[in-house]
């Protein structure tokens, strides 16, 4: 995945990392950009928002077969303090899968995963999320 993907922090507290999905993936660059992405959020002693890029030209992030149990293993691997993820213009169907599989494992789809149409729009959401956090931490 590194080639396929790349990653930067928007942010200089390490809050909010951005993957960049540059090609199709196959199911080891997945799993290998799944690990880099869980071990940099796992690092911080503090909630990590992810953001996800999809490559608008890209008709199959994924390829097919297997995504029920790489969705089930990268489910099982997240780090405790992660925050949202939020996916960038993907494709119809990747959207459709990953939502039909969160209803299946019982999470609430917005809760897990969301979507939206440009990076402004995701750090626009993960504001709104981080102010709702603190006021209901300070009620």
């Amino acid at each position: 995945m590194a080639s396929d993907c790349t990653f930067e922090w928007l942010d200089n507290n390490h809050t909010t990392l951005l993957v960049n999905v540059n090609s199709s993936l196959t199911w080891k660059a997945y799993h290998t950009g799944m690990q880099s992405i869980q071990q940099l959020v796992a690092a911080s002693s503090h909630t990590v928002h992810v953001v996800y890029d999809v490559d608008e030209t890209i008709a199959n992030v994924l390829p097919p077969g297997g995504g029920v149990q790489a969705f089930n293993r990268t489910v099982a691997e997240q780090p405790a303090n992660l925050g949202l993820q939020i996916l960038v213009h993907p494709p119809k169907l990747l959207q459709m899968t990953l939502q039909l599989y969160l209803m299946s494992i019982g999470v609430y789809a917005n809760q897990a995963v969301q979507f939206v149409d440009s990076v402004d729009e995701a750090t626009m959401v993960i504001g709104r999320e981080g102010r709702h956090g603190q006021q209901a931490s300070a009620g």
